[in-house]
């Protein structure tokens, strides 16, 4: 079973005020969220899609949730967890699911691998191409050792680089155990958030980001509760009478 779990920007504007005329500077908040697959062999199949303009203490209690309604049996699967860097992510998983198989998402570390290459190298230089693919090759073959060696061994070109490859080092040493991509893949696990980053889009992006839209948070997460539903259930509501937001999704 896997889990991917991420956070997306949507537009927002406070809650009405009391005072007539003041509705608020519109300002963009994460709609935090997490989804559920089991995979075998040859097929992927989807469980639950979640996503809310929340903390993530309120994304852990969704989490709770679900774990408790038995939908995430441990004992049964073997649960693999993919996500970028956010401390707030990983800090929520070891709290709830410490046995799972944490893996860092490999298109996340590659960026910061060109971020690198680019202040070394030059952006978009065959240097900087060569290494960022051979460092890439390494991370697959589960020589994160030699990568990390490599970083410590550069002799920065600018303060800018210094600062990058430091920054680098520091972030792949904080995630060493989630950076064991071969061993990951030999076990079935995906190594890539595409999941979580599908349903940002198809879930979150495609309704709440139109052109001039602003939402209070309330009513962006009554949207994204019948969007979510809609999507795990395979359908929506049937009478836009009994919705919470008055429209159609």
């Amino acid at each position: 079973m896997m889990m991917t779990i991420d956070g997306a920007k949507e537009p927002v504007r406070p809650e009405p005020s009391p005072h007539k005329g003041k509705r608020g500077k519109g300002d963009w908040k994460e709609a935090k969220g997490f989804r559920l697959c089991l995979l075998d062999e040859d097929r992927i199949e989807h469980l639950v899609s979640w996503q809310q303009i929340e903390t993530d203490r309120e994304l852990t209690e969704a989490l709770s949730t679900i774990k408790d309604a038995g939908l995430i049996p441990e004992k049964s699967v073997r649960l693999g967890v993919v996500a970028d860097g956010a401390a707030w992510i990983w800090n929520r998983i070891e709290e709830l699911f410490p046995n799972a198989r944490q893996v860092l998402d490999f298109y996340h570390c590659s960026e910061y691998l060109h971020t690198v290459a680019a202040a070394q190298y030059g952006k978009g230089t065959i240097q900087a191409l060569e290494w960022v693919q051979a460092t890439l090759v390494r991370l697959s073959l589960n020589e994160e050792n030699h990568v990390m060696a490599g970083l410590k061994r550069m002799k920065p070109v600018s303060p800018e680089a210094a600062k990058l490859i430091e920054k680098a080092i520091v972030h792949l040493t904080r995630h060493s155990e989630p950076l064991n991509y071969a061993s990951a893949r030999r076990g079935g696990f995906h190594i890539g958030s595409g999941a979580i980053e599908s349903a940002n889009k198809m879930i979150c992006h495609g309704r709440l980001k139109r052109s001039g839209a602003w939402w209070y948070p309330s009513h962006a997460n009554n949207m994204l509760k019948l969007r979510c539903a809609k999507y795990n259930l395979g359908f929506g509501c049937v009478d836009t009478q009994e919705c919470p937001t008055r429209v159609s999704c």
